[in-house]
Formats: structure tokens, sequence, C-alpha cells
């Protein structure tokens, strides 16, 4: 009898831990990783998953379209910061936010100024070339680093997200090497502290300074989609071509996170069909010429109104001076293929 009463007691103590867990937990996720749950299931809910330019892709350097883009900047990524940086536990990836002024990304095929808004990894379950999203000429990475940004002109990350010029990506992709990466331990180590879904840990100042030598050199840029849902077909990407490196070890405490479904042991999209979107680089000669100027369509219009109150000599000579400097669209190129972040700069070769 003391025995079946302790027993209901302990059950009863277990019941009521139970619940309060359920309640504190965040509602159930709307997507994973799972068969149930995975990528091939995305577009019954999300039907933009379905569409044509949708993200990842294979990428080829070989056949990009070289185009003359002025250098691209990254102003404060790599910076030290006295407030540290915070990752998050979000059950499909582990965020990094950064404190203070948010990091600047201008230049290269952008037509604007883009900020920062948070940076997150995704990772696959086995090896070490099968956790990349994007792929570069058949070429699979052990990890691959988000930098998210979105256009200045809009209020934030969620209003840029349904305007088609809203986002810009950048793609860091890891190599997997027997030892450990000194640069990335301080964030690595953090990892166990956020190891159940939706928790929080501080990482020192200097975390990331290890950016600064890889934000550089050479890309390929293309037009495409969010991997996760909504997949929203917003996102200019920028894959940089040089490679982070990170030990094995470091990426089974990536391995280790706690989602929804239990170990979050991969969280990417397999690769996705490029079909007829064409991929970028920047020409060779870029950094030797002036950096070409982005037209400003509002200050054409505005230029073109005030040239009716001129003489019909002059409004000629002007409009012809305007179409000097306005890069002509390359006719080779369907108009529906040279999307609006690109059309501004000339295509040199490819």
């Amino acid at each position: 009898m003391l025995a079946r009463t302790f027993l209901i007691v302990v059950l009863a103590k277990l019941t009521s831990a139970c619940i309060e867990e359920l309640l504190d937990r965040p509602d159930a996720s709307e997507y994973g990783y799972t068969v149930f749950n995975g990528p091939a299931t995305w577009g019954e809910k999300f039907k933009m998953c379905n569409g044509y330019r949708q993200s990842p892709v294979e990428l080829d350097k070989e056949e990009c379209h070289k185009m003359r883009f002025p250098k691209i900047n990254f102003l404060g990524h790599a910076d030290e910061r006295d407030g540290g940086f915070r990752i998050h536990n979000t059950f499909q990836s582990v965020s990094v936010e950064f404190s203070g002024e948010q990091p600047v990304l201008q230049g290269g095929p952008l037509g604007s100024n883009f900020t920062f808004s948070q940076m997150h990894f995704h990772w696959g379950r086995y090896g070490a070339t099968k956790g990349s999203e994007h792929q570069i000429k058949d070429l699979e990475h052990a990890m691959e680093a988000h930098l998210v940004h979105f256009n200045s002109k809009y209020a934030d990350l969620r209003q840029a997200a349904e305007h088609w010029d809203g986002l810009a990506i950048i793609s860091l992709l890891f190599t997997e090497t027997k030892e450990d990466s000194e640069e990335l331990s301080p964030l690595v180590r953090r990892l166990k502290r956020i190891r159940r879904g939706d928790s929080y840990a501080l990482v020192e100042s200097g975390a990331m300074t290890w950016l600064e030598k890889y934000l550089d050199g050479r890309y390929l840029t293309y037009w495409g989609s969010l991997t996760t849902p909504p997949c929203n077909e917003v996102v200019t990407w920028i894959v940089l071509e040089n490679t982070v490196e990170i030990g094995w070890r470091q990426i089974e405490h990536f391995r280790m996170l706690y989602g929804h479904e239990g170990k979050l042991e991969e969280n990417m999209r397999p690769l996705q069909p490029i079909g007829k979107r064409y991929v970028f680089c920047p020409s060779e000669e870029q950094e030797e010429e002036e950096e070409p100027e982005v037209i400003d369509e509002k200050k054409k219009e505005s230029s073109e109104e005030s040239s009716e109150e001129v003489d019909s000599e002059e409004s000629s000579e002007e409009e012809d001076d305007d179409r000097k400097l306005a890069k002509p669209r390359p006719l080779w190129l369907p108009k529906k293929q040279l999307y609006q972040p690109f059309s501004s700069y000339r295509i040199v070769s490819g």
C-alpha cells in the first residue's frame, strides 16, 4: 500500500512536470528536416517552395557570366563588439545576433545598402562533404553559413521579405579538417549551452573577427530564394569562393543540438533546379576600372522632367548624354533573365 502511494505521487509529479514543459514550449514547428516535415513536404503548406527560382543551387564558376560590378564592401561584420554576440538555438539552426550598430553590405551586384540581420548555419548528418546547401561545380562542403541582410530602404527584415529586392545573403562554405579551428573556438564552445531548443547564450566580443579574412575575394551571384519556408524568391545570393576551415569535432557540436524532433543532426535543403537563371561573377578587370555608377531611376525621372523646359535642341543633346551614361541591356539576354539587381552593369564575357 505504501509502495503504491509512493508510485502514484511520483507519477503525479512527473505528469505535472511534463505538462509544465509542454506549456512553456513554443508551438510545434511548421517545418523541419525529418521525413514527415522535411523539404519534400514544404511545398504542401508553403506554395512558394514550389517556385521556379528556388535555392540552393549548384554553381559553376567556369560558366558564370562576367560582370563589371563595383567592389563589394563589408562594413562592420568582423568588428569586435563591446556587447558581444548572442547565439540562439532556433529549433532549426543556430543564429548569431550582433550587438550594437549593425553591419552594412554595399557594392557588388547590389544597387543599394543592405543592413545585417543575423547569421545562421546549415550542416549535414554524415561525412565531410554532405553539409553545405550550395555546391560549386560538384564540390560539396561540410557546412554553410548564411549572413542575412535586408535592403536598408525597408523598415525591417519582415517587410523586406515581401519585396523582390528585399534580401541579400552572403554564403560562406566550410571545409572539414582533422584539427579544430582556433578562430572558431569561442563560438563553438558555447554551443553546449544552447543544446535545448529556444535557448540563448552570450559569446565574447571578438568571437567573429575571423570573418575578416574570408569576406573578400571572388564570388558567384544569382537571384534565388530563402532555403527555408516560406521560400520567398526575394534573395540576391552572393556565394563566396573562399572557404572556412572547421574541425570535424567542432561540427559534431552542431549535430548535438536539439530541435523539435530530437537531435538536429542535419538542416540542409537539397539542391533545386537552376532552370533558365544566369549565374554572374565579377570580372578580373573590375578593380582596375572606375566603379560603374548605379543608375538611380528617381533622379533620372526628375532630370527628364526638368529637360522639358529647355529648348528642343538642348533637350535632344541631354537625352543623347543620358543614353551614353546608361549601360545598355545586352540584347542576347532575355529581359526576364537579366533581373533588376544586375541590370545596371555591363557583361564583359560569358
